[in-house]
């Protein structure tokens, strides 16, 4: 779309590990895994491969190490045309970032994440190449880099008119960084975590107490957002699940893409559920070429 804005992403870039595992291991317990992959990931290039696959010019700013797994991310980053990796600096005697992940057979997860090279990105950095930002563009952030570094992201794209996501993940008590957003994407439990409790209508909710427009992310449920027209729930899409590791940020960067277009509120999140779904139905995190797309139900 010729007067599309442009999506800057700041954030991570991990190489995952993903063991197969029959189910997911407990306190104390070895388990064996039925097979282990290799694969690049991180949210913000999973959110940075969503937005760019989707219809937006993306740049990508984060940090790798100098490593093998820096080969392999920025092999991935460029095998796709729309995303400009150039902001994505490449730092010494820092590995690059990681995920270890547990999928069991119903394609459930769970993560751990060592930071690498993630937690050396720079405000510095990240004010640099962000002064190109423009009004109608959208900044999106997410919370596995430092958080003054999501602050300095955020408030330079407030500053240059530009629509700013955060996705408050992983979950984090950071409602100092609110002020400067304007849409606030989160699951259920990191809506918890912001709020202090367990909430009836949490889109509602996180929109009375921080004053920025929400969206909550309920897997299988769907997603409720609330912005100046009040709630509204969207569908998911129903696939049969194969992985859902991802899921959340193929939403998140197809949500920012739909958005840079001008989509409304409520139709970027219909695209955004068929995205996420879409991620579901294949093994590692990247979003899938847009040509497979799901219609929502």
């Amino acid at each position: 779309m010729e007067n599309a804005g442009t999506v800057w992403v700041v954030g991570s870039l991990n190489v995952d590990t993903t063991f197969e595992v029959d189910h997911l291991v407990e306190p104390g317990q070895t388990i064996l895994a039925r097979a282990a992959t290799r694969s690049p990931g991180g949210k913000g290039l999973n959110q940075a491969v969503a937005a760019a696959r989707h219809g937006s010019v993306t740049h990508m700013i984060g940090a790798t190490g100098s490593d093998e797994n820096s080969s392999l991310l920025r092999t991935a980053m460029a095998d796709v045309p729309e995303l400009d990796a150039s902001a994505v600096a490449s730092l010494t005697a820092v590995p690059s970032g990681e995920a270890m992940i547990q999928r069991d057979a119903a394609g459930e997860n769970s993560i751990i994440v060592p930071s690498g090279a993630n937690a050396q990105l720079t405000s510095a950095e990240v004010a640099q190449a962000l002064t190109a930002v423009r009004p109608g563009d959208v900044v999106v952030c997410q919370l596995e880099v430092p958080t003054q570094t999501v602050a300095t992201a955020l408030q330079a794209g407030r500053a240059a008119g530009a629509l700013t996501i955060l996705n408050a993940a992983p979950a984090a008590p950071v409602p100092h960084l609110l002020a400067d957003v304007a849409l606030l994407v989160v699951n259920e439990s990191e809506a918890r975590e912001l709020l202090g409790r367990s909430p009836d209508s949490p889109a509602s909710d996180l929109v009375e107490r921080f004053g920025c427009v929400s969206v909550v992310t309920r897997g299988g449920a769907g997603s409720q957002l609330c912005d100046e027209y009040g709630p509204a729930t969207v569908p998911a899409v129903e696939v049969d699940v194969v992985d859902t590791t991802g899921a959340g940020d193929a939403f998140v960067g197809t949500l920012a893409a739909a958005r840079a277009r001008g989509t409304a509120l409520r139709a970027a999140c219909e695209e955004a559920s068929a995205a996420a779904a879409l991620v579901c139905t294949v093994p590692g995190a990247f979003a899938p070429a847009p040509g497979s797309l799901i219609s929502p139900a």
